[in-house]
């Protein structure tokens, strides 16, 4: 199933995913050394998060190791593909990616101001600064839904805005692949105490590193053509060639003290994840009424920082009951800093070489046809944190009868903040020749690079400055909560027959915020009369009652039938509510949510199992 319907959990918390545009983890950011236990759930029960029906894996990790250890190791590999041979990217590679951070020169500029463009303004082809004298461009505001009327169109000077973009972002490097290495050291130390008491901790450091070529076909838009993956016209099959450079790191730190009839554990985790991916390929839209071949080159530089910080505990209370409590704070940090989505026409052909040197540009003739920005500079921050917490109560009746049975009471809950802001900026130059309004002006054909150079960069023939896009600033401030209470039942009848089942019951509430998003559209204050008030923002609120059943019977010693029922939802996430597009370069499209509601699922399973040997 697709990754919406899986989950990963680590130490029994939803984890984030690594990526802003699809759910999935990098789990080999954790040591192996650090990991207590590996569990994989493909039908659900009541003491567990509710919201896959694919699949949950679940990583637990070390408290109090077994016995002492030092572990030291390090591992170096390749492949033909990608070892040794030329590996491309835009902007030059400093050393702070190898270790998953951005170079500062991958920042946006400070103090960059947004506009909307105004009826005069398209008219005269004048970005504000550009033409001082005009009155009307002089008491026009810049952007009213971000600075109101204080600031005036010609307040700002985009040329000048546009010179502080690095430029050396748009050129192309090559460099070696260097191959794969990872490092990883652990530690774990044991101490037994007086009265049966233990103390322990485990500590680990790891660092990866992999870089990858692949080439691939991109053919979304060729679907019109038959045997297109097969036709050798120019940009027919969307040949491509994508380079990945991927680093990880992380540290974790936990300590337990476990008593006789208590255990408390502190767990804590910090991680990090980067990834620079440099695509181009050669494409043909037959989706387009007037198809042209455009080389296409896409550069996705992504990182995540996660902080986890966990305290749990269990005690035995009288009556033989057990009580389980836990508390988790995360804060994740999800960052794309200049992503680069670029596009060129075909230039001229020379003994049957295509030399694409015509950039895709946008003019104010042009975007009113195109409607979407084609090619674009973008920078995206997520800010994030979540807080978890869970409380059980757990009894055994009739231990030593042929009807033993676990009870368990248990109540979960979390809550979610979360806000992002964007900004996109678009290459633009004039749709008419300097000084007239009906003819075309010279072609440009050189590099973006070339083209945005400071001697460049301006408003006349040949040149070519960032729209610096109104919706730019704060898309969503969001909040997403959930409370759960169940009860259940783990019984094993006559020694053949294991029931677990139970029931849990959830409350879910949502409430993502999109005004500003909506004012930046719209340009106007948001009215609940008005027929787009469905863009103000999403919200859910709701209770489910989610009941499960897991029936085992042990046929023989190595044979097991298994079956079982569950219903299970699955919760949209603050990206498939985002009433905005985020471009996927592997659909070669945009993907964006709205009114994303949750996903009721019954789940049915039937299985035969057959363990051949003990360990299978």
């Amino acid at each position: 199933m697709s990754d919406r319907y899986n989950q990963a959990m680590l130490d029994g918390v939803v984890i984030p995913s690594t990526s802003q545009n699809r759910r999935d983890f990098s789990f080999d950011i954790i040591p192996t050394e650090m990991v207590s236990s590996v569990v994989v759930n493909k039908t659900a029960t009541p003491d567990v998060s509710a919201e896959f029906s694919g699949g949950q894996v679940s990583v637990n990790t070390l408290d109090i190791p077994e016995k002492n250890f030092t572990t030291i190791q390090y591992g170096i590999g390749g492949n033909s593909r990608t070892t040794g041979k030329d590996f491309y990217r835009l902007g030059e590679r400093h050393t702070s990616e190898y270790f998953g951070f951005f170079d500062k020169s991958s920042k946006m500029p400070d103090g960059i101001k947004t506009w909307q463009w105004n009826s005069r303004a398209i008219q005269l082809d004048a970005p504000p600064g550009y033409i001082l004298t005009d009155p009307e461009l002089n008491n026009t505001p810049l952007n009213p839904t971000e600075f109101g009327d204080a600031v005036k169109y010609n307040d700002l000077d985009a040329i000048a805005q546009s010179k502080r973009f690095n430029n050396d972002a748009l050129r192309q490097y090559k460099y070696k692949a260097y191959p794969n290495q990872n490092m990883r050291f652990s530690l774990g130390r044991v101490y037994e105490l007086n009265n049966g008491q233990r103390l322990g901790f485990v500590a680990s450091a790891n660092f990866r590193n992999e870089q990858n070529i692949t080439a691939f076909n991109n053919v979304r838009n060729s679907v019109s053509i038959n045997n297109y993956i097969d036709s050798i016209g120019l940009g027919d099959n969307g040949a491509g060639t994508s380079y990945r450079f991927n680093s990880s790191g992380g540290l974790m730190a936990n300590m337990g003290w476990q008593g006789q009839v208590f255990k408390v554990s502190l767990k804590n985790m910090y991680a990090r994840t980067y990834s620079d991916i440099y695509n181009e390929s050669i494409q043909k839209p037959y989706s387009d009424s007037n198809p042209e071949v455009s080389k296409l080159i896409y550069q996705l530089p992504e990182a995540m920082s996660l902080q986890q910080h966990q305290l749990v505990g269990e005690y035995q209370l009288p009556w033989a009951i057990k009580a389980e409590g836990m508390i988790t704070v995360n804060k994740i940090k999800q960052q794309i800093l200049d992503e680069r989505k670029l596009s060129y026409r075909v230039t001229t052909m020379i003994d049957d070489i295509p030399y694409f040197q015509t950039p895709g540009l946008l003019t104010h003739r042009s975007s009113s046809v195109v409607g979407i920005f084609r090619d674009s500079r973008r920078w995206t921050n997520i800010d994030e944190t979540d807080y978890n917490w869970s409380a059980a109560f757990s009894r055994k009746f009739n231990e030593n009868t042929a009807v033993p049975t676990l009870v368990k009471l248990g109540y979960q809950a979390w809550s979610k903040k979360r806000a992002l802001d964007l900004f996109n900026f678009v290459p633009w130059t004039r749709a008419w020749a300097e000084g007239t309004t009906n003819q075309l002006p010279p072609e440009i054909e050189i590099p973006y690079a070339q083209l945005f150079s400071a001697d460049n960069i301006g408003n006349g023939n040949g040149q070519a400055y960032y729209y610096a896009d109104a919706l730019g600033g704060r898309y969503y401030d969001g909040k997403m909560s959930s409370q759960a209470v169940y009860l259940m039942a783990d019984q094993m009848l006559w020694h053949k027959l294991r029931l677990v089942y139970g029931v849990r019951a959830e409350y879910f509430n949502l409430n993502s915020k999109q005004e500003e998003l909506y004012r930046r559209t719209y340009q106007d204050e948001p009215d609940p009369n008005d027929v787009q008030r469905h863009r103000f923002g999403v919200k859910e609120n709701n209770w489910r009652f989610l009941p499960s059943i897991n029936a085992t019977y042990k046929v023989t010693s190595d044979f097991n039938i298994r079956s079982s029922y569950s219903r299970t939802v699955v919760r949209p996430d603050f990206r498939e509510v985002g009433m905005f597009a985020m471009y996927d370069y592997e659909l070669d499209g945009y993907v964006y949510g709205e009114q994303v509601k949750s996903t009721l699922i019954d789940n049915v399973d039937l299985r035969f199992e057959w363990y051949p040997s003990p360990g299978k």
